[in-house]
């Protein structure tokens, strides 16, 4: 497993969140963020310089949506690939958490 993140690589701990409106591949070289799913996708990444294949990442579905229920999170060198169980019918909200990485 990798190190934990040091502070000077954190980014002040407050999460980016991408505002409703503005959906799919993103860049967020935090922690903690939220992205939004576009209606009819199922997958979208973000580009993250903490990222590594070992990282720890938990990402969830922060919206009531007819058909994306779930969501997975694969970290890879500087990236977080979410892959939804289905497409979405609407904007859907992902929010992210990487606990390791660098």
């Amino acid at each position: 497993m990798d190190a934990p993140i040091p502070p000077s690589n954190r980014s002040d701990n407050k999460p980016t969140v991408i505002a409703a409106g503005t959906t799919g591949s993103v860049t967020i070289n935090r922690r903690a963020g939220r992205v939004n799913m576009a209606a009819g996708s199922s997958f979208l990444f973000i580009t993250n310089v903490l990222a590594t294949p070992n990282s720890v990442v938990i990402a969830t579905v922060g919206t009531d949506d007819t058909t994306l229920k779930s969501v997975v999170a694969v970290a890879d060198t500087g990236f977080i690939y979410i892959y939804g169980n289905a497409n979405a019918t609407a904007e859907t909200r992902i929010s992210f958490l990487l606990l390791a990485g660098g």
